[in-house]
């Protein structure tokens, strides 16, 4: 729709007359048949309480206000389109009758600059009931809509005209103010090194100001893991400096940050209670993060997880923004050894590089050796390549859509008796789906496959699964398999932007012998619970209990205590 132009009834030429007198017969009953209220003196009901009336939230949100109930239901009612609701005092009781609901026949826009075309998904239909909230949310997507097209500083009002005994016209009112273009942008809150988040400012300098350059600016600076919050102002006008092309004044926007700095931590705390001959106990696993200590937003990883026969470590460095360009670069090793069985020493070096801030494409190199148990064969070594894109994906939160992609595949050559080759595949997808207003249903779905006729490796070249991000309901780690695939589904409530309580049913199945794989020959797995996720100040704390299908009528489950900063 054109700026300033007037949005007609679109059904007029498109549907028959028949239709458009049932649908002003349907309005016409909906709005004048509609139950009466009788309320005490202090606003209780006296009446039965109308199921299907279309004020009923009113009454239901009047006992929970700090107003009286009277006026909260009349600012209701008015809200929703009863605005000629008669209030018939008798004695001690109340008698209410909201009287006929008016709707909105026509909407038009007057201001606003005439080479702008307002998409028609800002607006209401014509011929809808009158809902303040509705127009609410019409108004801030006007104004989010010249925000976008370089007018910061818009103002939307609206006016309301009676057409007829139910009918209303809506009048938007637009004053855009003046269009300005980007100053440089000033990065607040940040002592060490400020100039690398403004490499993810999208505001350039001398160009239109844009609120979807500012969206995209937050956006980028929310998925760095050294930044805990990040917000943007509205821009500042600066009178003296020079005009940018079109004679647009300069605005400086003002982006505040709040770093992670120091340590971090990432774990997880499992209890598993006695079942199939199990005994209870604790097992876990805790990675400590030295983050952004020099200003580089850096981090250092050390990584930790011990049995009564194992004993893993890991250790791993990485730097963002090498030479000023958005590479990421680093390097690790990690170290396992079993009582009386194998030994594994693996070191890896790897970078990636950004694609459009949305993608993370990167190598590998990777080599290992390897001890197995005495009774086998002798040591061998490993060296090999891989190659991976990642969608780069925000944390879940109330009312967001997230996807989730990433992509493996490498190859490398084993040194056996003699040189045998080695692949992989892996992949992984996800989403979260919001429904409704606190409710999402989220999904993930992972495949892993080894590609070799090798008879022996050792359960760390393999791929390991169970726990708290795979297969919940079984132990952390608890198989390990050379071809797995798996889902995790949940469905979610959220109290908060990002708290929220939810089930979850994970399954899988898996293969750990080479060759051909048959389903009839892969373990199959199913797990199921329930669980709390909840930010904190040392990341997203997630606490889940489950069982899986073979713990039968035995033992009470297992219990998760997980830690996710998002570093690793």
């Amino acid at each position: 729709m054109r700026s300033g132009k007037r949005k007609k009834d679109k059904t007029a030429g498109f549907f028959p007359a028949f239709f458009l007198f049932m649908l002003f017969v349907h309005c016409t009953l909906y709005t004048v048949h509609c139950q009466e209220l009788l309320l005490n003196a202090e606003g209780k009901l006296l009446s039965p309480p109308p199921k299907s009336a279309p004020y009923a939230k009113a009454l239901a949100s009047a006992h929970m206000a700090q107003d009286s109930p009277q006026n909260t239901i009349r600012r209701m009612l008015d809200s929703l389109g009863y605005h000629e609701q008669a209030w018939v005092e008798s004695g001690d009781t109340l008698r209410v009758v909201p009287g006929p609901r008016f709707y909105i026949t026509e909407i038009e826009i007057e201001g606003g600059p005439q080479r702008l075309d307002i998409p028609e998904s800002i607006f209401m239909p014509s011929l809808s009931f009158y809902n303040a909230g509705v127009i609410r949310e019409t108004m801030r997507g006007l104004s989010r809509f010249f925000s976008e097209n370089g007018y910061p500083y818009n103002k939307i009002a609206v006016s309301v005209d009676i057409r007829d005994s139910a009918a209303l016209g809506l009048r938007f009112i637009v004053d855009t103010d003046e269009r300005v273009c980007n100053g440089a942008a000033v990065i607040k809150g940040v002592k060490k090194r400020p100039q690398k988040y403004l490499k993810d400012v999208r505001l350039f300098e001398g160009e239109p100001y844009s609120g979807v350059d500012a969206d995209e600016t937050l956006r980028r600076l929310s998925m760095r893991p050294y930044v805990r919050y990040a917000s943007i102002g509205s821009p500042v006008v600066i009178e003296d400096a020079p005009l940018c092309h079109d004679s647009m004044r300069q605005a400086v926007s003002q982006i505040t940050i709040v770093e992670k700095t120091g340590l971090d931590m990432e774990g997880v705390l499992g209890y598993e209670s006695s079942a199939q001959g199990k005994q209870s106990g604790l097992s876990g696993r805790l990675d400590l993060s030295f983050l952004n200590l020099l200003g580089f937003g850096e981090s250092a990883t050390v990584g930790y997880m011990g049995t009564n026969s194992l004993q893993r470590l890991r250790m791993s460095v990485s730097r963002p923004w090498v030479f000023g360009l958005p590479l990421e670069m680093g390097g690790g090793f990690e170290l396992e050894i079993e009582d009386e069985g194998y030994g594994f020493l693996c070191g890896e070096f790897w970078t990636t590089m950004e694609i459009n801030g949305r993608w993370k494409a990167g190598i590998a190199l990777r080599g290992s050796e390897t001890v197995p148990p005495d009774s086998i064969e002798p040591a061998y070594k490993f060296y090999g390549t891989d190659l991976f894109l990642t969608l780069i994906s925000q944390p879940w939160q109330r009312g967001k859509t997230v996807k989730e992609l990433s992509m493996k595949t490498g190859s490398g050559l084993a040194n056996r008796e003699k040189t045998v080759t080695r692949g992989k595949m892996e992949f992984a997808a996800g989403i979260h789906q919001p429904i409704f207003t606190r409710y999402a249903l989220a999904g993930r779905i992972s495949g892993k496959t080894l590609f070799t006729d090798e008879n022996y490796l050792s359960p760390s070249e393999t791929y390991r699964i169970g726990g708290h991000n795979s297969l919940r309901g079984y132990s952390e780690e608890e198989f390990a398999f050379r071809s797995v695939l798996f889902s995790q589904a949940e469905a979610l409530l959220y109290f908060d932007q990002s708290s929220s309580i939810f089930i979850f049913f994970d399954s899988g199945i898996g293969f750990d012998q080479p060759g051909k794989l048959l389903f009839a020959e892969g373990q199959k797995m199913f797990g199921y619970g329930a669980g709390l996720r909840f930010p904190s100040r040392l990341g997203t704390v997630s606490l889940e209990w489950g069982r899986n299908l073979d713990d039968g009528s035995k033992g009470l489950g297992r219990i998760h205590v997980g830690i996710k900063t998002g570093l690793l």
